[in-house]
């Protein structure tokens, strides 16, 4: 399975993870990356083609680059989460212990979502395209590794459209994102990812930023686009 396919036929559906339009507003401070890694993957086990894999990696993606006119439009064009390609009904884990915020469905993961607040942190985890909740309410605690819900598909409920986990770090409020890659104790270049276009979008005036899992910008939701190059690679 491979997500740089048109995005028009790949995952209709990512647009409703949305927050307000901050256009206007003041936009928050980058966060601050840890100086220790505090939260741990969403699934638990060994990532093999088998099991779990990345989908797509968090921020400037070729894949959210080609889409950045609809499905990440309110995201500053950035894919604003990291995708773990799954099967259905695979068992999705708290990242940290934390307080349920939110169980929702098409507002913003179809055809459902868990947000938890981790209060000692400042950043809320946010589980989409769930296929059920484990998680019965708001307030709900939860410890770290404890099973929160199931994986499903962000396209059809029959699980075969686009089967994966859309995982995010947002603050301020849920009106930011950040790259959950430095918040997560994962040997991240370790891990399966399907060969494919090259992960990340060039601006070929200015080939080397963010090109690294590591170093990729925060998202403030309704901002402007920071992807619009006049000179992309690969071409869209």
């Amino acid at each position: 399975m491979s997500h740089y396919e048109h995005p028009l036929g790949r995952r209709r559906l990512l647009g409703h993870a949305a927050a307000p339009d901050l256009t206007a507003a003041r936009l928050p401070a980058p966060l601050s990356a840890p100086t220790v890694t505090p939260l741990s993957l969403p699934i638990a086990g060994k990532s093999s083609p088998r099991t779990w894999w990345i989908d797509q990696w968090y921020g400037n993606t070729t894949f959210a680059y080609r889409a950045r006119h609809n499905f990440y439009a309110s995201g500053q064009g950035l894919h604003f989460g990291v995708d773990f390609g799954m099967s259905c009904s695979t068992k999705i884990i708290s990242a940290g212990q934390g307080v349920v915020r939110e169980i929702g469905g098409v507002s913003r993961a179809w055809p459902l979502h868990v947000a938890i607040d981790h209060h000692d942190l400042g950043v809320t985890t946010l589980y989409g395209h769930l296929s059920r909740s484990v998680v019965t309410h708001i307030g709900q605690e939860v410890h770290r590794g404890e099973v929160i819900g199931e994986s499903g598909d962000s396209i059809t409920f029959a699980c075969c459209g686009s089967p994966h986990l859309h995982f995010e770090l947002r603050y301020n409020h849920m009106s930011a994102a950040a790259n959950p890659i430095p918040w997560i104790e994962a040997d991240w270049p370790a891990l399966y990812s399907p060969a494919g276009d090259p992960p990340f979008e060039i601006d070929l005036e200015n080939p080397m930023r963010w090109q690294s899992i590591y170093e990729q910008p925060d998202v403030r939701f309704g901002g402007p686009f920071m992807n619009n190059y006049k000179h992309p690679w690969p071409p869209a």
